[in-house]
């Protein structure tokens, strides 16, 4: 699967693609980060996510109006989305031993956060993904 880490902020995105799990995180991240995109929202932003033909995106609920772009597109596009909660995605963060808050961190741990067989639904197992927003509110997020 190509599963797309979306680290969102103001009017923009950081995407990270991984299709697993990275063997050494460290070490993809020094070797990789240049590869990682950040993106607008507008439409070459839109085009540049799309390129990727990702299966899945996922992404954090930071700030209702900065995800719904991204979320929006994703639905729309016919792709799944995975939410993780910040307490959870701080942990994962910390966990791959990256202590910063850093954009494109966060987009790597997002993606990689998919593959990793820690992170399962509130029902004990990987989540479909949240293709409608009564999903999300049926608890469509990763737990640990």
């Amino acid at each position: 699967m190509r599963i797309v880490g979306l680290d969102v902020g103001n009017n923009c995105a950081v995407l990270c693609c991984l299709e697993s799990f990275p063997g050494n995180i460290q070490q993809y991240f020094r070797k990789h980060r240049k590869e990682f995109w950040k993106l607008k929202c507008d439409r070459d932003g839109v085009t540049k996510l799309l390129s990727y033909f990702p299966d899945g995106l996922v992404l954090e609920p930071s700030g209702h109006w900065y995800a719904h772009f991204w979320y929006r597109v994703a639905v729309e596009n016919g792709i799944k989305v995975f939410w993780i909660g910040h307490c959870d995605l701080d942990a994962v963060r910390r966990s791959y031993g990256f202590t910063n808050k850093r954009d494109d961190e966060d987009a790597l741990c997002l993606a990689a956060v998919y593959f990793d067989e820690r992170f399962i639904d509130i029902h004990g197992s990987k989540p479909d993904g949240v293709t409608t927003q009564s999903k999300v509110r049926q608890g469509g997020l990763f737990r640990r």
